[in-house]
């Protein structure tokens, strides 16, 4: 049988990137397990991390506005549009962790739960999107 885990292991389990299902498998089989106490103290993790991620978004969004006060090559403007989708990206995983206390796998992942996020229209409305909906 797996020694179990000490509370912080459990956690990151629990916050890790890793998918729903291999965290379901990993308390399956006795690698980790939700305590009474574990998702209080997830719940309590998850501003900090929101606001760290949307501190990302602010600081790649500032540098791809300094680097479009720069002579326009196409480095520069490869650079421009990389830390603007980072930026981006950054704010739809603050997005969805604030949510639904999860993370997608990945960039794909991550647009299509914005995608999915975005057809009801309260969110829409929240997010200052719903005008450019039809």
């Amino acid at each position: 049988m797996a020694k179990p885990l000490d509370d912080d292991r459990k956690s990151l389990i629990f916050t890790s990137r890793i998918s729903q299902s291999e965290k379901n498998a990993l308390f399956a089989y006795g690698e980790a397990y939700p305590e009474s106490g574990l998702k209080e103290r997830f719940q309590r993790t998850i501003e900090p991390v929101v606001l760290n991620r949307m501190m990302l978004a602010q600081g790649a969004l500032e540098v791809a506005r300094m680097l479009l006060a720069q002579p326009q090559t196409e480095a520069v403007l490869r650079a421009v549009i990389n830390r603007a989708y980072y930026a981006i990206h950054h704010s739809i995983r603050a997005i969805m962790l604030y949510k639904y206390q999860s993370e997608a796998d990945g960039h794909e992942e991550a647009i299509k739960e914005l995608e999915n996020l975005l057809k009801d229209k309260t969110d829409r409305a929240r997010c200052g999107l719903d005008e450019f909906f039809f």
